[in-house]
């Protein structure tokens, strides 16, 4: 969760699928719900990171939340194919913002990029 040294102060979130059910790793700053020696546990026993624009992270965070009406929530991601997909997905609106620092992006990600920006003209 690299985002988080750039946005010290906003809670990050990660939903991962285990044998019990998904889980949420969430992390503020220093404060992480699954540091790295439960995190690894976890992946130990065969978790795997629930990608976006599965809606389920989604989900999580608006249960996390109080279990919040997804029409009260607001999504701000910087990618339309997966963080305003799945948003859209969970019922949540959506905010499409720049993307911050993209030529830190691996070369695969930035190109998939460009596709999408491509087809967002066209659309």
């Amino acid at each position: 969760m690299e985002l988080g040294s750039i946005f010290p102060g906003i809670t990050l979130a990660r939903a991962y699928s285990t044998k019990e059910g998904p889980v949420l790793r969430l992390r503020t700053g220093d404060m992480d719900s699954h540091p790295e020696e439960t995190l690894g546990d976890l992946l130990a026993g065969g978790a795997r990171a629930i990608r976006k624009p599965s809606p389920v992270p989604f989900q999580l965070v608006l249960a996390e939340m109080g279990n919040v009406e997804p029409s009260a929530a607001l999504m701000v991601g910087d990618q339309h194919l997966t963080d305003v997909a799945g948003a859209n997905q969970a019922g949540i609106r959506s905010a499409k913002v720049a993307t911050h620092g993209p030529e830190s992006f691996p070369a695969i990600l930035r190109l998939g990029q460009q596709i999408e920006r491509g087809l967002v003209r066209v659309g």
